[in-house]
């Protein structure tokens, strides 16, 4: 008899359990669907045009575009001093976006208002240590102020895991061409004298080597 009553409450037992556990489930759905969506946070970083939709497509900035001739110089200095790194891109850097200005050129929004525009190339993989960055002052009487800004401030190690034990940036009338490497993936000065080639001798050069 006792083990009959025993047997009785352990399934009396099971069959509780069993009732909380799909009603506390059920409730929990009944939360999530009834919970309002929760707005994303915006990134600090700009949103790929993917991310935001056709909105994005509608409302693409200006800056989206590199400019023309800074970038036709990238070309023109990667035809005198090719590199083997895959996926090299060469963009626009928004100069409204503080976060990009600094990471990629060391500058504030105050220098912002002194260059009139801003190109970037770099491997699109991540995993490579290089970047040249060429930038237009609307002044050149800025320009050399710029340049040592940007060979003070800009990160060598802002990728995961790879860092640059190479920089250096010249000051040409008002165009600032700043290259930055590890020397194992990119050696800098071929493509710093194809520089000097297409825009004459450097009014002003700064080096600096990684810590």
């Amino acid at each position: 008899m006792k083990k009959l009553s025993l047997i009785l409450a352990a399934a009396l037992l099971a069959a509780a359990l069993t009732a909380c556990g799909t009603g506390s489930s059920s409730s929990a759905s009944s939360a999530a669907d009834s919970a309002p969506a929760a707005e994303s946070t915006p990134s600090p970083l700009p949103e790929s045009s993917e991310a935001q939709g056709s909105d994005a497509d509608q409302a693409e900035p200006e800056t989206s575009t590199p400019d023309e001739a800074l970038s036709g110089i990238v070309n023109e200095i990667y035809a005198k001093a090719p590199i083997e790194l895959m996926m090299v891109e060469t963009m626009a850097v928004d100069l409204e976006n503080e976060d990009w200005l600094r990471y990629n050129l060391g500058l504030t929004a105050d220098d912002a208002k002194l260059i009139d525009a801003a190109v970037l190339s770099e491997s699109m993989t991540g995993s490579s240590a290089y970047s040249l960055a060429l930038v237009r002052v609307k002044d050149a009487a800025d320009a050399d102020a710029v340049a040592q800004t940007m060979i003070d401030t800009i990160d060598p190690a802002k990728w995961i895991c790879v860092m640059a034990d190479q920089q250096q940036c010249n000051v040409y009338g008002d165009v600032v061409v700043y290259c930055m490497a590890d020397s194992n993936v990119v050696d800098i000065a071929p493509i710093m004298n194809a520089a000097t080639e297409l825009l004459g001798e450097p009014t002003a050069s700064h080096t600096a080597k990684a810590q």
